[in-house]
């Protein structure tokens, strides 16, 4: 398994993946094309997509913010999907290492995050509110 930044070219590949993610959610998950690439240009989202060999399983997407309560700059999870034959192998583990690190590689002093209470715990992630987690990366 390899991760990397996002890049234009993979455009498709991450548009076939949101469309797995949306059909495993129950929801309609097509034309996201152009709205993608609105994105993948924004200068506050970040992608990254996970290959096994050259066959993308996956991908992960964090918008970058400044916190003016608190004073820096935060990192907040907004995705991070697997292909279901690549679960429950250690990829999400990896996944979550990669964009702790790329958020710092950003500046970011946090990574929040929106998730099941237990998992979230288990990766060192901290209550913020009901739903919402942080980590600090400092």
């Amino acid at each position: 398994m390899e991760i990397f930044p996002f890049g234009e070219e993979d455009v498709f590949a991450l548009s076939k993946l949101l469309q797995y993610e949306s059909a495993e959610r129950g929801k309609a998950g097509g034309g996201m094309t152009e709205t993608l690439m609105r994105a993948v240009r924004s200068e506050e989202v970040r992608f990254f997509i996970v290959k096994e060999g050259d066959f993308p399983v996956g991908f992960s997407a964090f918008t970058l913010r400044y916190d003016y309560a608190l004073g820096n700059r935060v990192a907040t999870l907004e995705h991070l999907y697997l292909m279901p034959d690549f679960r429950g192998k250690g990829y999400g583990k990896a996944i979550l290492s990669y964009v702790e690190n790329a958020a710092r590689y950003y500046g970011a002093t946090a990574l929040q995050i929106r998730g099941e209470e237990n998992k979230m715990q288990a990766f060192g992630f901290i209550p913020t509110t009901e739903t919402v987690y942080k980590k600090n990366l400092t």
